[in-house]
């Protein structure tokens, strides 16, 4: 956790893009910056993934089906996913912000035919992602 803590103080995540939008599932945060560390070790999150639970995008899955490391960037769930517990690692909730969801999920994309899949129509930036510890 300390590696992903250390990229968004240094800006990593700064005027980064959403990648890709699927309402009812999820959007990316993807940084602009070089490709980021793999980040290891994989911290299977227990709790709940509701609406707005942030977690890292997973790596590759190993020969059980779960990520051996997990890529520096972040996914915002749009849905719970009750079956991604103990598969992946929350690093947070969104602070605030359903009304800004509830516009972003209206924004048109590619859809899933789309190449690449998903990709927001007009180009979505993120100003900036802060770590609150214990809002």
């Amino acid at each position: 956790m300390r590696a992903l803590v250390t990229l968004v103080r240094t800006g990593y995540f700064d005027k980064a893009a959403i990648g890709a939008l699927r309402p009812g599932f999820a959007f990316s945060i993807v940084s602009g910056q070089p490709a980021g560390p793999r980040i290891e070790p994989v911290e299977r999150t227990a709790r709940e993934l509701l609406v707005g639970t942030v977690v890292l995008e997973p790596g590759p899955p190993d020969a059980s089906g779960v990520p051996a490391f997990n890529n520096p960037g972040l996914l915002v769930l749009l849905a719970p996913r009750p079956d991604w517990m103990g598969r992946v690692t929350a690093v947070g909730q969104l602070a605030g912000g359903d009304e800004t969801l509830a516009k972003l999920v209206q924004r048109p994309t590619s859809g899933e035919g789309g190449l690449p899949p998903w990709k927001p129509v007009a180009p979505l930036t993120i100003g900036s992602v802060r770590v609150i510890e214990n809002p």
